[in-house]
């Protein structure tokens, strides 16, 4: 359920912009904090008390104030890439091992060399860069272009940018890095949606 609402959530409001009303996608969105929130709890997360508070008070800023939950609707696409710039980030201060560096010792079973760990270092650091140019372009466009212009960019752009870094940055992998054995591009997805980052950002 929590899947569906974050697939349907950027369709629903880029759309809904396009009709004149963002109310729709208020309200996934909504249902989406209050999910989410409610399913942290539920595991025993109390961080998951503040997303379903923020769903609640955003349901009730469109009933009661509804310009303040337009502008709450600016937020998801900063916040949620400063969040995964920060999960990288802190994996290259002295002493942490950097967040692709981890995830490459699972791929492959083993530790690295020493090129493989200057490369898994550089790409760390080329997510970082990443994802901190997308929280400023959708905090730029969020104060100075047209909201069609923004939401085309949060809600479409920003995610084929990312997928483009990451078959990008894999295709250089393979050649750069040649003496390891690499899963195909599929079977290199799948396994990233099977490891928990916040783990891996505490390794």
């Amino acid at each position: 359920m929590l899947l569906v609402f974050i697939l349907l959530y950027p369709l629903t409001l880029h759309f809904g912009i396009f009709a004149g009303s963002v109310t729709p996608g208020i309200l996934v969105l909504s249902l989406l904090l209050l999910l989410s929130g409610g399913g942290l709890v539920m595991k025993g997360a109390y961080s998951g008390w503040g997303l379903f508070l923020l769903g609640i008070g955003l349901l009730a800023c469109q009933a009661y104030y509804q310009s303040a939950a337009q502008i709450m609707l600016f937020l998801p696409p900063i916040l949620v890439n400063l969040l995964l710039c920060f999960l990288f980030a802190r994996t290259l201060s002295a002493g942490s091992t950097p967040l692709i560096n981890a995830f490459a010792r699972i791929a492959h079973g083993h530790e690295l060399d020493e090129v493989a760990q200057r490369y898994t270092r550089a790409v760390t650091q080329l997510w970082v860069g990443v994802f901190t140019l997308l929280a400023l372009f959708s905090f730029l466009l969020a104060l100075f272009a047209p909201l069609e212009t923004w939401s085309l960019f949060t809600n479409f752009i920003n995610y084929i940018l990312v997928l483009l870094v990451f078959f990008i940055e894999y295709q250089v992998r393979i050649r750069h890095l040649s003496h390891l054995d690499h899963p195909s591009f599929i079977g290199f997805m799948r396994l990233l949606g099977k490891i928990d980052l916040r783990s891996l950002s505490q390794s």
